[in-house]
């Protein structure tokens, strides 16, 4: 996860929500949007005089949805307390786009992973928190 690459996304990624950015060609200034329900498919076809681009997921963004930074070397550890009895904390784990996302317990002892896969951008990051049930 380095901060600053960005990917051109998939037809498929983009949904009501999704955080992009677009360039017409013309003044190569990169404009940030996002998905709504009045946003035209048409506007995400390759032949469109638009280029799109997403940033690939950085600590920045993990932060911007509640999480916080405790420790990591190699990689990045982040804790987002839920308050929960018996499993407190939720710990997100972050090596590249590599994502590991676990209860653990009051003792630090018992670990229930509840996710491990890539996620590539804050969109796919938001909607997987959503998926299970995650909330700042």
């Amino acid at each position: 996860m380095e901060n600053n690459k960005y990917y051109t996304p998939e037809i498929s990624e983009f949904h009501v929500g999704f955080e992009y950015e677009w360039c017409d060609g013309y003044d190569n200034i990169w404009v940030k949007e996002t998905v709504d329900i009045n946003t035209p498919l048409t506007y995400f076809r390759d032949d469109a005089d638009v280029e799109h681009r997403v940033k690939t997921l950085d600590r920045e963004d993990i932060e911007s949805c509640g999480w916080v930074k405790t420790s990591g070397i190699d990689y990045w550890r982040f804790v987002l307390n839920q308050g929960e009895a018996g499993w407190p904390q939720v710990v997100l784990e972050s090596v590249q786009n590599k994502i590991a996302i676990f209860y653990l317990s009051k003792e630090g002892g018992d670990r229930h992973t509840v996710f491990i896969g890539d996620v590539k951008n804050v969109s796919e990051l938001k909607r997987l928190m959503k998926q299970l049930n995650i909330t700042k």
